[in-house]
């Protein structure tokens, strides 16, 4: 029997690294995760890093704040959960007028958050025991991505990540004895990860007709054994029943402090993006990606992984109704509007159910000024696993708020008279 007691943020962040945060910036979580050929010169995409060259005419500075509040329900619990935290910062700038550009950049990679109560018995004994799991930390990437236009339709772009960060899991078995005395044995995990991971995308753009585009673009991300540091510490603790007092003492045959890494495997991505971009129109984009990963080659401290391979299907669509419409456009005829909707199949496999995470997105940019500057909400209904064979399902709002400032006199130079 399983209770679920003060479950953290993320259950399902006990297995792997923990919690994946989404690829790509706001922008892409308002279009359903998708825009790895979708560039526009007023953001930030480092989804796909051939896309900067968008951001060659001008120095953009782009963050964001995330929160999400989830209920995590299973057959025997129902609880409501709730967090905040930084989403991401980033910097771009042209570093070849028109033609390439530059981006560094903080974000999480994953998040650990659990705490996992089971009441155990042994097969054939009346014996119960408790076996208490949670865990904390996770991981975060600087980045640094650049992209260059190659001709007039092409564009190629790279990304070196250094991923850093800890974490650290618990499992404590407790069992009451026949002299009302307690036992607890508990084994503390510490893994301290440190190193480089890199990437590559493309990117090509064609004008079909009049004012409509279209482009495609694919990345990859090489697999890497990532450096880490693994500590792992048994601890005994005996707490009698009838005596005050209790004895601790540590297990040093268990005790290991080793390095090795952490394979993180590869990734792919394509999709297209069909725009009208026009002065005298309305501005309009969809895109689609497919993502997938090989997370049957992910290899941990602990050996081989039960992970499958997943996919990602993303979808979205941006409209500005502004363009071209002559004389000075309402407040609202600025304002960006997106929709989005993804679907992904997850690594994680219980009982011959590959677990799966659905969302409806949206958001929109209100401009604050002249330089492509804005203040940016996205939105996020989704819903994570499921609670039947005795799994657990999450269902969540995730809200996003943060904002872009643009400015082209950066990096400007003057001439002197």
């Amino acid at each position: 029997m399983a209770q679920i007691d003060n479950p953290g943020n993320a259950p399902y962040s006990r297995f792997g690294i923990g919690e994946l945060t989404p690829a790509g910036l706001q922008r892409n979580m308002a279009l359903g995760q998708s825009g790895v050929a979708s560039g526009r010169a007023d953001f930030v995409n480092v989804l796909n890093p051939a896309l900067l060259y968008h951001n060659s005419r001008a120095t953009i500075f782009e963050s964001s704040l995330v929160g999400q509040q989830k209920k995590i329900v299973s057959d025997s619990v129902d609880r409501n959960v709730f967090n905040a935290n930084l989403a991401y910062i980033t910097f771009a700038f042209p570093v070849l007028y028109n033609r390439g550009a530059l981006a560094v950049g903080i974000a999480p990679y994953s998040n650990v958050d659990y705490n996992i109560n089971l009441q155990r018995s042994t097969p054939g004994d009346t014996l119960e025991y408790f076996e208490q799991l949670y865990g904390s930390g996770g991981l975060n990437r600087a980045f640094v991505a650049g992209g260059s236009r190659i001709g007039k339709q092409f564009s190629v772009g790279f990304q070196v990540s250094y991923i850093f960060g800890n974490i650290e899991t618990h499992q404590d078995l407790r069992l009451l004895t026949t002299d009302a005395a307690t036992l607890t044995v508990g084994r503390t995990l510490s893994r301290r990860v440190s190193d480089l991971t890199v990437g590559f995308g493309a990117a090509w753009q064609k004008k079909l007709f009049s004012d409509y585009y279209l482009s495609l673009g694919a990345t990859y991300d090489l697999q890497t054994d990532l450096k880490t540091q693994y500590q792992q510490m048994v601890v005994r603790k005996v707490a009698p029943g009838v005596t005050d007092g209790s004895v601790t003492d540590t297990l040093p045959e268990f005790t290991q402090d080793r390095q090795g890494a952490i394979r993180i495997p590869a990734s792919y991505r394509g999709g297209f993006s069909f725009s009208q971009v026009s002065l005298r129109k309305a501005y309009w984009s969809i895109s689609a990606d497919y993502a997938y990963r090989e997370w049957s080659n992910y290899q941990g401290m602990d050996g081989n992984s039960s992970f499958q391979n997943s996919y990602l299907i993303g979808a979205g669509a941006e409209w500005s109704p502004a363009r071209g419409t002559g004389g000075l456009p309402k407040y609202y005829e600025l304002m960006v509007y997106r929709l989005g909707f993804s679907y992904e199949k997850m690594p994680l496999v219980f009982n011959n159910t590959q677990l799966d995470d659905i969302g409806i997105n949206f958001g929109l940019t209100f401009p604050v000024n002249k330089n492509q500057s804005g203040i940016n909400v996205a939105f996020t209904l989704g819903q994570r696993g499921t609670a039947s064979n005795n799994l657990l399902q999450e269902k969540y709002f995730r809200c996003s708020v943060g904002f872009t400032l643009s400015d082209s006199r950066w990096f400007r130079r003057y001439k002197l008279d």
